[in-house]
């Protein structure tokens, strides 16, 4: 026992098992087109992360981190709910977030840069593999297509195309590209914010910021498109934004709430969708978003408010949109008043962070406020609660070592 012990101790394990979490999510196309081999892959983790526990003596409980502490509950309390709906899957699923948000809190600032540094290389190669395939397959934006199944597969995995639009009146398309990921609505989640939290700290290499700039913009996102505009809002006003976090956060989630509220009311998705022009397209899509954030709140405050038990089957329906609604929709009112004072706390900290590149902090913030109130999808999943769990954890010990220095 002791021998595998020094064993897994001098592997450094945990990191790379945090890499592997993120890396079989559902939503990275390689796991999503072999379903089977995800789950061997989640099973494989289990047995890692147990493994951990079991050898060695360094996992502790902090209990007084309240940054620790709410994810960690709200992990625990939205499994008992998936318990308590009979939904074994999802409450096998968020006890092993609660377990992977208590090992992240057993990592040192060194290992938390190490991995991300290492989980922005491997997406970055896969972007990378992307960029040539589209190159050696001579992509035409109206001739691309998935055809043939070796070749359907490659591109998939690589190369995944999630929409398109037209152009001109001619009929000539423009592909959104999403590489690994399975939308272009995810390069947020998997992309801006793991380099935000790794940027904080350390400067990225050069080229993996020039690939993962080129995937922000052949991914046409949207939401990537409100990120930058409203960083660079904060980025000028600072020290304002710096000062009055806690407001400028509460409003955005009654802006959200309140807007969709109207567009719930009032709009008709299935009739707004335009295909030929970009600019009514995201117009279009930006409607239909408010309209689930509208759905969801209106719901949540009218019949289930102490958390959804209505047919399982229709549960995703209410869980697109606003992260604290949804948040309440599967745990109960207590859990969006968990989610909103940790996202304060965390916008807080990031502020509290000394020489850090205000840019950086921009995005990072711009990020947190639309990815939590507007466009929560990716970032309610495990791998969100594990890139905060990390974030969360970098700031409490970036804090710490700012505090003692202090002190001294």
């Amino acid at each position: 026992m002791k021998k595998l012990e020094k064993v897994i101790k001098k592997l450094n394990l945990l990191p790379y098992l945090v890499i592997l979490t993120l890396l079989s999510s559902g939503h990275i196309n390689l796991n999503y087109i072999f379903d089977d081999f995800r789950k061997l892959i989640f099973v494989i983790i289990l047995l890692l992360v147990l493994a951990y526990i079991t050898f060695t003596n360094k996992i502790e409980i902090p209990i007084s981190k309240d940054l620790f502490l709410i994810p960690f509950a709200l992990c625990l309390i939205f499994a008992l709910f998936y318990l308590l709906r009979l939904n074994l899957y999802n409450f096998i699923g968020w006890v092993f977030s609660s377990c992977m948000v208590l090992l992240v809190w057993n990592l040192s600032s060194k290992q938390i840069l190490f991995l991300l540094k290492k989980y922005l290389i491997v997406i970055s190669t896969l972007i990378f593999f992307g960029l040539v395939i589209l190159i050696l397959v001579e992509y035409e934006t109206n001739n691309f297509n998935y055809s043939g199944k070796y070749r359907s597969y490659i591109l998939k995995i690589f190369a995944n195309s999630d929409s398109f639009f037209y152009t001109d009146e001619n009929g000539k398309k423009f592909h959104r590209f999403s590489f690994f990921l399975q939308q272009s609505s995810l390069v947020a989640t998997y992309i801006i914010l793991p380099f935000c939290i790794y940027s904080l700290i350390e400067k990225t290499h050069f080229n993996i910021l020039i690939i993962l700039t080129i995937a922000l913009i052949f991914s046409v996102s949207s939401t990537v498109l409100v990120i930058a505009v409203l960083s660079l809002i904060i980025y000028y006003f600072y020290d304002f934004f710096k000062q009055n976090i806690k407001i400028i956060y509460s409003l955005s989630f009654i802006v959200s709430i309140t807007v969709g509220l109207f567009f719930y009311i009032t709009y008709d998705m299935q009739s707004n969708y335009d295909f030929i022009n970009y600019f009514f397209l995201r117009i279009s899509s930006g409607a239909y978003r408010l309209e689930y954030i509208g759905n969801q709140t209106y719901h949540f405050f009218t019949k289930y408010f102490f958390g959804y038990f209505d047919n399982q089957s229709d549960m995703n329906n209410y869980l697109l949109g606003n992260l604290h609604i949804s948040s309440g929709i599967k745990g109960g009112f207590i859990c969006l008043i968990l989610s909103f004072v940790f996202f304060i706390r965390i916008s807080i900290a990031i502020f509290l962070i000394k020489n850090a590149n205000k840019f950086v902090c921009a995005i990072l913030i711009s990020s947190i406020i639309i990815l939590t109130n507007v466009q929560d999808f990716g970032i309610s999943s495990i791998s969100g609660f594990i890139f905060f769990s990390l974030l969360a954890r970098l700031l409490d010990q970036t804090l710490k070592k700012k505090n003692k220095m202090t002190q001294q």
